[in-house]
């Protein structure tokens, strides 16, 4: 039987830099820093959740935001994961 992969997704919170940078520079809230140093030592990926960009792989270059998830209706909410979940490599890499 194959392990199952450890994967967690990271919001990215409201401290960001002024200027583009991959996704896990983007982001310099304290919590968000704790969260991705614990997910890269013991995830088997991880990815970034933004309310601008959606899912969003580390290593990818973003612009910086000030769009939040945390006021948005629920339905929004619900039409804003659809395509981020469906297309994710990091969803279809954790599936096999």
């Amino acid at each position: 039987m194959e392990k199952m992969k450890r994967v967690v997704l990271i919001s990215c919170g409201k401290r960001k830099m002024m200027m583009a940078a991959p996704g896990r520079d983007l982001c310099t809230g304290a919590m968000f820093v704790k969260v991705l140093r614990y997910a890269e030592q013991t995830c088997d990926a991880a990815a970034l959740l933004s309310a601008e960009h959606g899912l969003v792989m580390f290593d990818d270059v973003i612009e910086p935001y000030d769009k939040t998830l945390n006021d948005m209706p629920i339905a929004d909410r619900r039409r804003w994961a659809a395509p981020a979940m469906r297309s994710s490599p990091i969803i279809s890499r954790s599936a096999r």
